[in-house]
């Protein structure tokens, strides 16, 4: 039998190991903190039943409580009904729920939820929620939700929400929302919003909002609205707004308002008003107000007023195809092809083509 001074020394170890205080453990156990204080002195030896708590608590083995290491590489759990494990495993499988208080060095199969607070070396393939508290090596098949503290090296498959503390170096399909808050390495469908705080090497199809913080390399399908902090290389089809803050490589369709600071590369096709701070290339149609500081190569066509470059730029812009403007125009631009404005057009430039002004025309 261990002695109060040697188990309390051991308790000592292990709380200073887990980075709690005995403040910390004593409220986590429902005890005062002289009571934790006593154990680690040697005064007192807790109760047996709390022995579990107290493993629990601090992350460990209950042997090791007493002193023992526990050979983890030798250690399988399999059972068909809940199970509950207070140290390290090398795997786990069960029929029911699983909560592991520990590292789990391979796969991790259950039948209902699984909560590990560690780490888990291998792939994750549960009917319920997972819960792991570390990084997780493998794939993840969930039934509901999945939440990661750290990061996933490998594919996510839910039938929940998502949220992941590091980045996920494979392809998420989700019936729910989708929160990363590093980097995406796959392709990403989800049912809901998507949160991304780093790049997206792949394609994003989400039916609510999306937000990245970095370079989609893909394209992008979105019911909602679509914000991107970097480069946009492929596609776009959005259902509402779109704010980029980088150049788009590939044809932007936009239910709803764009704002990119940005150069566009194939065109631009908008239901609401757009402001466009870069060069563009391709045909631009503009459904509400059309605000571009930089050249254009192609067609413009705007539903509302149309504003290109700025009376005090010092650099003078060109478009090289047609303006179609249904509203009010100001050029300050060289336009190559022919003007039609339903308005009153503000010219400070030259035009090439035809010109043709429903309102009055004033030349800067």
């Amino acid at each position: 039998m261990i002695s109060n001074s040697d188990f309390g020394k051991t308790l000592t170890a292990l709380r200073e190991r887990a980075k709690l205080t005995t403040a910390e453990v004593a409220e986590k156990l429902g005890v005062s903190a002289e009571t934790v204080e006593g154990w680690e002195l040697g005064r007192a030896f807790p109760e047996i039943s709390t022995l579990p708590e107290i493993a629990a608590v601090l992350k460990c083995d209950i042997n090791a409580l007493f002193g023992y290491s526990s050979d983890s590489d030798s250690l399988d759990a399999d059972s068909d009904d809940d199970l509950v494990y207070h140290g390290d495993l090398n795997s786990a499988t069960t029929g029911g729920d699983l909560d592991v208080y520990g590292n789990v060095f391979g796969d991790v199969n259950a039948g209902g939820s699984a909560n590990v607070t560690g780490q888990v070396d291998g792939n994750i393939e549960v009917g319920s929620d997972v819960t792991v508290g570390g990084n997780v090596a493998g794939y993840i098949d969930a039934g509901d939700d999945v939440t990661v503290t750290g990061r996933v090296d490998g594919d996510i498959d839910c039938g929940g929400d998502v949220a992941v503390g590091g980045g996920v170096c494979g392809d998420i399909n989700s019936d729910g929302d989708v929160a990363v808050k590093g980097a995406v390495k796959g392709n990403i469908d989800c049912c809901g919003d998507l949160s991304v705080g780093g790049a997206v090497n792949g394609d994003i199809d989400s039916d609510g909002d999306v937000s990245v913080n970095g370079r989609v390399s893909g394209e992008v399908n979105a019911g909602g609205d679509v914000s991107i902090n970097g480069e946009l290389c492929g596609n776009a089809d959005i259902g509402g707004d779109l704010t980029l803050n980088g150049s788009a490589d590939g044809s932007l369709t936009i239910g709803g308002d764009a704002k990119i600071n940005g150069q566009l590369s194939e065109g631009i096709d908008c239901c609401g008003d757009a402001l466009i701070n870069g060069n563009t290339h391709g045909d631009l149609n503009v459904g509400g107000d059309l605000k571009l500081n930089g050249n254009h190569d192609g067609d413009i066509d705007v539903g509302g007023d149309c504003v290109v470059g700025s009376k005090n730029s010092d650099n003078k812009l060109n478009v090289t195809g047609n303006v179609n403007v249904d509203g009010d125009c100001k050029l300050w631009c060289d336009v190559d092809g022919d003007v039609n404005v339903g308005g009153d057009l503000v010219l400070g430039g030259n035009v090439s083509g035809e010109l043709n002004v429903g309102g009055r025309i004033t030349n800067k």
